[in-house]
């Protein structure tokens, strides 16, 4: 199965300054794969956001791999107009 090639995000990463995000936050509308749940269905889904934390050959980028992290950090508390 296809989820055998993805790890699961941490969940922390679905709260924002101590709280759930809230239901107009943009996190709230993702199909996250937590290890909480199962892997989430790619059914009807028009956009997927796939995140490597990859670092080989990129001795001027140290910790780039820290950067798919980083973007959820920022992406999912922005709110949905």
């Amino acid at each position: 199965m296809i989820e055998a090639y993805f790890e699961p995000i941490q969940e922390a990463l679905l709260v924002t300054e101590g709280n759930r995000l809230l239901s107009d936050h943009l996190g709230k509308a993702v199909s996250a794969h937590v290890a909480s749940a199962s892997f989430p269905d790619f059914e009807g889904i028009r956009v997927a956001l796939i995140g490597i934390p990859e670092e080989r050959g990129a001795a001027l980028h140290h910790g780039c791999a820290a950067a798919p992290d980083a973007i959820r950090r920022e992406l999912y508390p922005l709110k949905q107009h």
